[in-house]
Protein backbone atom coordinates (compact mmCIF):
# COMPACT_ATOMS: atom_id res chain seq x y z
CA UNK A 1 0.00 0.00 0.00
CA UNK A 2 1.63 3.34 -1.02
CA UNK A 3 1.06 6.22 0.86
CA UNK A 4 -0.91 9.21 -1.15
CA UNK A 5 0.61 12.69 -0.12
CA UNK A 6 -2.61 15.29 -0.86
CA UNK A 7 -1.35 18.36 -2.63
CA UNK A 8 -3.97 21.56 -2.12
CA UNK A 9 -4.12 23.99 -4.98
CA UNK A 10 -5.56 27.51 -5.09
CA UNK A 11 -8.17 25.86 -7.67
CA UNK A 12 -9.02 23.78 -4.80
CA UNK A 13 -9.39 26.13 -2.27
CA UNK A 14 -11.51 28.24 -4.41
CA UNK A 15 -13.74 25.50 -5.46
CA UNK A 16 -14.04 24.95 -1.82
CA UNK A 17 -15.07 28.50 -0.72
CA UNK A 18 -17.46 28.41 -3.56
CA UNK A 19 -19.24 25.41 -2.58
CA UNK A 20 -19.73 27.03 0.76
CA UNK A 21 -20.88 29.94 -0.56
CA UNK A 22 -22.99 28.75 -2.80
CA UNK A 23 -24.40 26.92 -0.28
CA UNK A 24 -24.95 29.66 2.18
CA UNK A 25 -26.78 31.29 -0.46
CA UNK A 26 -29.07 28.51 -1.03
CA UNK A 27 -29.74 28.02 2.50
CA UNK A 28 -30.53 31.58 3.40
CA UNK A 29 -32.40 31.94 0.21
CA UNK A 30 -34.51 29.29 0.99
CA UNK A 31 -35.35 30.09 4.82
CA UNK A 32 -38.38 33.22 3.25
CA UNK A 33 -39.75 30.50 0.90
CA UNK A 34 -39.85 27.31 3.77
CA UNK A 35 -41.24 30.06 6.22
CA UNK A 36 -44.25 30.52 3.93
CA UNK A 37 -44.80 26.89 2.83
CA UNK A 38 -45.32 26.37 6.44
CA UNK A 39 -47.48 28.92 7.08
CA UNK A 40 -49.67 28.14 4.08
CA UNK A 41 -49.03 23.88 3.96
CA UNK A 42 -48.58 22.84 7.35
CA UNK A 43 -51.07 25.73 8.77
CA UNK A 44 -47.75 26.67 11.42
CA UNK A 45 -48.18 30.38 12.83
CA UNK A 46 -45.15 33.12 12.01
CA UNK A 47 -44.02 32.32 15.38
CA UNK A 48 -43.85 28.88 15.28
CA UNK A 49 -43.01 28.78 11.19
CA UNK A 50 -39.72 30.78 12.15
CA UNK A 51 -38.74 28.44 15.62
CA UNK A 52 -38.51 25.48 14.01
CA UNK A 53 -36.47 26.82 10.80
CA UNK A 54 -34.29 27.75 13.66
CA UNK A 55 -33.90 24.78 15.10
CA UNK A 56 -33.37 23.19 11.55
CA UNK A 57 -30.25 25.43 10.99
CA UNK A 58 -29.36 24.81 14.11
CA UNK A 59 -29.19 20.86 13.75
CA UNK A 60 -28.51 21.13 10.03
CA UNK A 61 -24.98 23.48 11.39
CA UNK A 62 -24.47 20.60 13.63
CA UNK A 63 -25.03 17.43 12.25
CA UNK A 64 -21.84 17.72 10.03
CA UNK A 65 -19.63 17.35 13.33
CA UNK A 66 -21.85 14.41 14.61
CA UNK A 67 -22.05 12.56 11.40
CA UNK A 68 -18.34 13.15 11.31
CA UNK A 69 -17.59 11.78 14.17
CA UNK A 70 -19.86 8.94 13.85
CA UNK A 71 -18.30 8.00 10.67
CA UNK A 72 -14.90 8.22 12.17
CA UNK A 73 -14.98 6.67 15.20
CA UNK A 74 -17.56 4.01 14.69
CA UNK A 75 -19.11 3.22 11.62
CA UNK A 76 -17.33 4.45 8.50
CA UNK A 77 -17.90 6.69 5.98
CA UNK A 78 -20.11 5.09 3.53
CA UNK A 79 -22.67 3.51 6.31
CA UNK A 80 -22.87 6.89 7.60
CA UNK A 81 -23.46 8.40 4.06
CA UNK A 82 -26.54 5.33 3.44
CA UNK A 83 -28.14 6.01 6.94
CA UNK A 84 -28.34 9.70 6.31
CA UNK A 85 -29.45 9.26 2.44
CA UNK A 86 -31.98 6.90 3.51
CA UNK A 87 -33.57 9.02 6.23
CA UNK A 88 -33.47 12.13 4.44
CA UNK A 89 -35.19 10.00 1.53
CA UNK A 90 -37.73 8.70 4.41
CA UNK A 91 -38.77 12.41 5.82
CA UNK A 92 -39.09 13.76 1.76
CA UNK A 93 -41.52 10.97 0.96
CA UNK A 94 -43.83 11.51 4.23
CA UNK A 95 -44.09 15.09 2.70
CA UNK A 96 -45.97 13.55 -0.12
CA UNK A 97 -48.69 11.63 1.86
CA UNK A 98 -51.42 14.05 2.05
CA UNK A 99 -52.49 11.58 5.58
CA UNK A 100 -49.35 13.38 7.17
CA UNK A 101 -50.02 17.09 6.87
CA UNK A 102 -52.45 18.88 9.05
CA UNK A 103 -55.71 19.83 8.65
CA UNK A 104 -57.16 23.07 7.06
CA UNK A 105 -57.64 25.81 9.46
CA UNK A 106 -61.16 25.86 8.91
CA UNK A 107 -61.92 22.24 9.34
CA UNK A 108 -60.86 22.54 13.01
CA UNK A 109 -62.63 25.48 13.64
CA UNK A 110 -65.82 24.20 12.45
CA UNK A 111 -65.18 21.21 14.34
CA UNK A 112 -63.52 22.70 17.93
CA UNK A 113 -66.34 25.85 18.17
Amino acid sequence: MRDYEFYRTKSDICHSCANEAFEKIASYGLQPNMILYLITEYNFSAASGTSTLFIWGAISNFMPIFGAFLSDSYFGRFLVIAVATVTTLTVRLSSLSPRLRVACCETFMFIYH
